[in-house]
């Protein structure tokens, strides 16, 4: 049995090419296509900013019960009774527990900066940051009260200490790792970094005083 080689077989071929080639320049033309591409190979750089799942307890040097979940702090008394109820502004969320300062005042780390409250359940002021990157556990963005009730946080790469009323005191950048879990506030004003580069010691006025690698 013989196969046809003629004209009508090469018109076939020919066809079927130009049918591929029409099909190819239109899906590369598709937008639809072109952005499920892109979003399938663009690495994604920054976390979403995900709240805290469950609600978390802190007490203030005045004895209030501070309750703390995605979109709202509530203050009960020593005695159980409701104090008051703060919800956060519309398109801002929780990421961070809490933490409290000596003068009671109330750090909380969201996704956009650090919000401070007052005892009395007002918003004192916003410091914007930027937010956590995806390799960064949330342990890490905890902010740290001082004895002084400042306020320390980390802000992209670096660490950042503000005052009481929000204004920046010092800003370092850490030249390398990421964060692993909370700060801790050392007794002589300074503050412990734990990074993926080794554990970094920061002065009380914002200096890297040293940097340890800690073998796991």
């Amino acid at each position: 049995m013989t196969h046809a080689t003629g004209p009508a077989v090469r018109i076939h071929s020919r066809r079927a090419q130009l049918f591929a080639l029409t099909a190819f320049a239109l899906l590369a033309c598709d937008p639809r296509q072109q952005n499920t591409a892109n979003a399938a190979s663009a690495p994604s750089s920054v976390a979403q900013t995900l709240p805290v799942s469950e609600v978390d307890i802190l007490v203030l040097p005045n004895n209030m019960v501070i309750s703390c979940n995605a979109k709202k702090l509530t203050a009960m008394s020593s005695d159980g009774e409701l104090a008051w109820e703060l919800a956060l502004p519309d398109g801002d969320m929780v990421i961070a527990p809490a933490a409290g300062a000596a003068n009671s005042q109330i750090y909380l780390r969201t996704s956009q900066g650090l919000r401070a409250a007052s005892p009395e359940g007002k918003w004192l002021w916003l410091k914007p940051a930027l937010a956590p990157s995806t390799s960064m556990p949330r342990d890490a963005s905890v902010p740290v009260a001082m004895s002084d009730s400042t306020a320390v946080m980390i802000d992209g790469a670096a660490v950042v200490r503000l005052n009481s009323g929000g204004g920046e005191l010092w800003h370092v950048n850490l030249p390398e790792g990421v964060p692993l879990s909370r700060l801790k506030a050392a007794m002589d004003g300074g503050v412990f970094v734990p990074t993926t580069a080794g554990l970094y010691s920061v002065t009380g006025d914002g200096r890297i005083a040293w940097r340890r690698k800690i073998k796991g």
